[in-house]
């Protein structure tokens, strides 16, 4: 059995044999939030289907680069002519010669389509970067929030064990120390759903960067000190406006090529005849021309309709930026307006640093109980909602950073 190895074979070994390797070695031992952003850019199988499809369409182009192939006919009669044995024999080689345009259109609408693959491969990455910067930034949030209610359960269990330490409690100690066990019960429960919620991101990291993660040694990004300042831009560069300029393209070639449709092809050729009749023999040599004759039609109707989807295709995309540039005013709103909610929030340190001195009073018995598992459901609250923010602040952050056509330069530091 013969192998023969051609430019396909070559990409497709280049593509899952090299590739693989270069994403193996950058996405191993992955410690810094970055590195598991650029992995995921990589890796992500979604990501990677596209790009297949991109490596799988490229030969697209040279289907349209085509020359069609030459045709061959022959034919002979064979009889008898006043007598004599006739013999008549006749050959045409034609070779269609394409006018018009039409490959030069061909390779254009190729192109198009090829883009459009290139393009969906871009707005995959938009969203996988979105998804893993949430999925990060919620990671250390969860943390925090684990943090708060270990130690809300740490304050309710010494509270009840002073309880429980009494030989005898009053009818008022006896509901209090009630209500901490149900804190304290409400307090496990939110610690196990945030776990389960832990394990769907580590899941995620895991099939996106295809490698596994141990967010033990994971450096997570950190809380903001310091956002950036946004200018307010009128850039639009995302996937989403660069596909509706794509369609124009497309539909400006489409309409290409129904135009060149009307210029009818030309066939051309030598033509060799040979005929015998008797003892006389002939033999000639000419040249074949032929086109066909737009008489029943002229390709009007697939003109007119290329035309329409060339019209559509500009409503849609001047719809599409109109929707976009509202979008990106809107994210800036909602950036700028989820900054200053965590200004005025303040940070966590101090309203934990709050909520110590709260504990404080309560074990010096100046506060009532319920007054402490209040305490400690607000602090919850508080830290929850800051956490909200914070991720309001980041997605709007990094959606300005895609719709402007800039994210794949931009860092989580």
């Amino acid at each position: 059995m013969k192998i023969r190895i051609t430019r396909n074979s070559i990409h497709f070994l280049f593509f899952f044999v090299l590739i693989p390797e270069m994403s193996a070695s950058e996405c191993v031992q992955l410690r810094q939030s970055n590195e598991v952003l650029k992995c995921t850019l990589k890796n992500h199988p979604q990501i990677r289907r596209f790009a297949l499809e991109l490596l799988k369409n490229e030969e697209n182009i040279g289907v349209a680069m085509q020359i069609p192939n030459p045709s061959i006919d022959t034919w002979g009669t064979a009889g008898k002519m006043l007598g004599d044995s006739m013999v008549q024999l006749e050959g045409r080689l034609t070779q269609e010669i394409e006018l018009g345009g039409k490959r030069s259109s061909r390779v254009k609408v190729a192109e198009t389509k090829n883009k459009y693959i290139s393009l969906q491969l871009l707005q995959s990455k938009e969203e996988t970067a979105i998804a893993t910067i949430r999925t990060l930034y919620r990671l250390r949030q969860i943390e925090s929030e684990k943090g708060v209610l270990k130690r809300a359960f740490k304050t309710w269990n010494t509270i009840s064990q002073q309880y429980r330490s009494r030989p005898a409690l009053n009818p008022e100690q006896q509901v209090s120390l009630t209500v901490f066990q149900l804190a304290m019960k409400e307090s496990q429960l939110l610690q196990s759903q945030l776990e389960v919620e832990r394990l769907g991101h580590a899941q995620f990291l895991e099939t996106a960067t295809g490698t596994t993660i141990d967010l033990g040694n994971l450096q997570l990004p950190e809380i903001k000190s310091k956002w950036p300042i946004l200018q307010e831009t009128s850039d639009l560069k995302n996937s989403q406006i660069l596909i509706y300029e794509n369609d124009i393209d497309q539909s400006l070639s489409l309409l290409e090529n129904s135009k060149s449709q009307q210029i009818p092809n030309l066939r051309l050729g030598p033509i060799a005849q040979a005929q015998t009749q008797g003892p006389i023999s002939f033999f000639s040599l000419g040249v074949s021309l032929g086109l066909s004759l737009p008489i029943m039609h002229n390709y009007g109707s697939q003109v007119d309709f290329g035309r329409k989807s060339l019209e559509q295709s500009q409503s849609l995309y001047d719809i599409m930026k109109y929707r976009l540039s509202v979008e990106k005013k809107r994210e800036y709103a909602q950036y700028h307006l989820a900054l200053e909610t965590l200004e005025r929030a303040g940070t966590l340190d101090s309203i934990d640093s709050a909520f110590t001195t709260t504990e404080k009073l309560f074990y010096r018995g100046v506060l009532p109980s319920y007054l402490v598992i209040e305490a400690n459901r607000q602090m919850l609250d508080v830290v929850r909602s800051v956490n909200d923010q914070e991720l309001v602040a980041i997605e709007s952050l990094w959606r300005i950073y895609i719709l402007e056509g800039r994210f794949e330069d931009e860092s989580l530091d």
